[in-house]
């Protein structure tokens, strides 16, 4: 299991929330959590990350949550590949 926390300073006027990103198994989807809570699901594609289920995210969040997972762990492997 891959566990990794993002904290998040990306949108105006909201103060800066701690998100954690979980992979279960190797080639798994990521799953956004805040808290116990889950947000939704993002996995790897082609040209950038998508997101799979869950409250809807911003793209530019989806974007940042893969650039940062990829940066992380660059050798890892995703659901997508």
């Amino acid at each position: 299991m891959v566990k990794i926390d993002y904290l998040c300073e990306l949108f105006e006027n909201q103060l800066p929330l701690l998100y954690t990103l979980m992979q279960a198994d190797m080639s798994d989807v990521f799953y956004v959590c805040v808290g116990d809570q889950l947000i939704g699901t993002i996995n790897k594609v082609k040209d950038g990350w998508e997101q799979i289920g869950g409250r809807q995210m911003p793209d530019e969040f989806i974007g940042e949550l893969g650039h940062f997972i990829e940066t992380k762990y660059p050798t890892l492997e995703y659901a997508g590949s």
